[in-house]
């Protein structure tokens, strides 16, 4: 039996759901998914004049997968399970070196997986959480074919990493300034007994007087990558034990799910524990439409490996995409978590210097007023346009719609430039360009949506207006 690795879910109908080292994967150019991201540009792209130099685009992953056993990879059967709605965030935002990233994805086929840029932490849909354990996602399923979702990507340099503590493994006694690797992260070091003595051999040639972890990786990432890259592959014979060797030493040529296979199995040996990541390469960036169009051919496989202060940190052996770079946040800065509400009370007596009795015509007086404040209140947001509300406030803050800007374009460039806008929390640019996002495709489809559409667009909209109408006085104008 040939190795086979499931990409996309139970179901994911339409989609690479199979990746298959039985000759190599039948890939289209059929669309699967259009992606915009908040992501400023990259400038390293050189653009033709008068183009703008597209954003940077992230790995869509789709699922992890662990458990090797020489043909092939699967899950462990005791996964736990856990519903989410949306707008609701299921992670914890502290993890250090990871930056926050918020993208729109438009599914152009049918799949209940959620797809998003490694760690997705928040969705605008409702989902089902499936993991191995804390900090340790399978993948994450949804039925919604367009949603907005929250991710905290990588932003580590190298010399970030190098700098990390080494890593006690599970059953060995921490010392110095090593740290405990969780001891659920031990299944990402098992191996099958079919893994070869000559395997077991380049694995410790490799990592040879490495001093990190990141360059034990690094080193296992840059030697395969001198392997050629190739789709038109044979079927590994019936005798094959191990994929992985039979890549390294016999076949020395394949494509991701080669790569990716002999990588996590060269690391686990060297003592990095590693997983098998499946989903999507960043695609193609669509200058006229702005956003990245992701294809069949764009299904891919890479590694990643657990570092306990960094979480899970991509690599890329494939020889067939560009090696990736690593830029980290300034200083290490860790990402802001989400603002918490104090629930502390002032409990100093309070010294009564007039008497309360005297003031008691007060409270009618007050009560009438606040009848009428409220009353004026619902009037006018009865009479209020959120777009036009939004279009306003973003030519105060200096970012005003452009000529022939669309509805949806404009709400992603204002959310993104939202997040810029400092705030009295860490969260308040991030819901508020989040209820942007949402209240601009709101107005898409009461637009240009099918009638049938158009009240559910209404009720959605007054929604999300009530929620970002508190978050943009709360931003700094230019």
């Amino acid at each position: 039996m040939a190795l086979r690795v499931c990409a996309v879910g139970a179901r994911g109908e339409g989609l690479p759901n199979e990746f298959l080292l039985n000759g190599g994967p039948t890939l289209s150019s059929a669309i699967v998914m259009r992606v915009r991201t908040n992501e400023s540009a990259n400038y390293e792209y050189e653009m033709p004049y008068g183009e703008e130099a597209p954003p940077t685009g992230n790995y869509m992953r789709g699922r992890t997968l662990t458990v090797y056993d020489g043909r092939s990879w699967s899950n462990p059967n005791d996964l736990t399970g856990e519903n989410v709605d949306a707008n609701q965030r299921w992670q914890g935002a502290g993890t250090w070196g990871r930056k926050q990233v918020v993208q729109t994805v438009i599914l152009e086929t049918r799949s209940n997986m959620l797809f998003a840029a490694p760690e997705a932490i928040e969705a605008s849909a409702d989902v089902r959480i499936q993991a191995r354990g804390d900090d340790d996602v399978v993948d994450v399923q949804a039925s919604d074919t367009s949603y907005s979702v929250v991710s905290l990507v990588p932003a580590v340099s190298e010399q970030m990493l190098r700098s990390l503590p080494p890593w006690a493994l599970p059953g060995e006694k921490a010392s110095g300034n090593s740290v405990p690797l969780p001891a659920e992260m031990a299944i990402h070091l098992a191996l099958p007994d079919g893994v070869t003595a000559r395997t077991r051999d380049l694995a410790q040639k490799l990592v040879a007087g490495r001093t990190t972890e990141y360059d034990r990786a690094q080193a296992i990432e840059q030697y395969l990558r001198q392997y050629k890259y190739d789709l038109n592959v044979p079927q590994p014979p019936a005798d094959v034990k191990d994929v992985a060797d039979y890549f390294l030493f016999d076949l020395q040529r394949g494509y991701c799910d080669y790569y990716a296979t002999a990588f996590v199995v060269l690391a686990r040996i060297a003592g990095l524990p590693a997983r098998f990541a499946t989903g999507f390469a960043p695609g193609a960036w669509d200058q006229r439409q702005g956003d990245f169009v992701i294809t069949e051919s764009d299904a891919h496989a890479w590694p990643e490996v657990y570092f306990p202060e960094a979480g899970w940190v991509p690599f890329e052996p494939t020889a067939g995409r560009s090696a990736l770079t690593r830029i980290g946040l300034p200083q290490g800065n860790p990402v802001p978590a989400p603002p918490t509400i104090s629930m502390a009370t002032n409990t100093e007596p309070k010294s009564e210097a007039w008497n309360w009795q005297s003031w008691f015509w007060l409270i009618p007086a007050a009560g009438v007023v606040w009848l009428l404040y409220t009353g004026w209140q619902w009037w006018r947001r009865r009479r209020e346009d959120p777009w036009q509300a939004i279009l306003q406030w973003g030519k105060k803050a200096g970012r005003p719609i452009g000529p022939g800007e669309t509805v949806l374009e404009y709400g992603l460039t204002l959310a993104g430039y939202i997040i810029t806008r400092p705030g009295p929390t860490p969260d308040t640019g991030r819901i508020a360009a989040r209820e942007v996002q949402a209240v601009s495709e709101e107005v898409s489809r009461i637009r240009y949506g099918r009638e049938e559409e158009r009240l559910g667009a209404f009720q959605s909209l007054s929604a999300h207006w009530e929620r970002l109408r508190s978050y943009l006085p709360l931003l700094r104008l230019k």
